[in-house]
């Protein structure tokens, strides 16, 4: 499991920094410079204790390392997105 921290975010009337733990990610192969599209099912855990559960699509870099975007990844074709959700639906998220 891996845990990220990003920039502080707005959670209704509080701004928070939130970690994020990994807990299964799907990629598809790499494009051109080596980089990947992952899907992966996440854990947001935010300083005031509580935790939400969700998804999210990020870029991997070719060094391994997550590309983050402030909450934002460009998914290339809606196939892919669609290819990636499919294959964590057969795997039981």
């Amino acid at each position: 499991m891996v845990t990220m921290v990003f920039d502080a975010i707005n959670k209704g009337d509080k701004i928070m920094k939130p970690c994020v733990n990994i807990l299964d990610e799907i990629a598809l192969p790499p494009i051109e410079c080596g980089s990947k599209l992952c899907f992966q099912k996440v854990r947001y855990h935010y300083e005031d204790t509580s935790s939400e559960d969700g998804f999210r699509f990020i870029w991997r870099r070719s060094n391994n390392y997550l590309q983050a975007h402030r909450g934002q990844a460009r998914i290339p074709t809606l196939d892919e997105a669609l290819e990636v959700i499919t294959k964590a639906k057969e795997m039981g998220w």
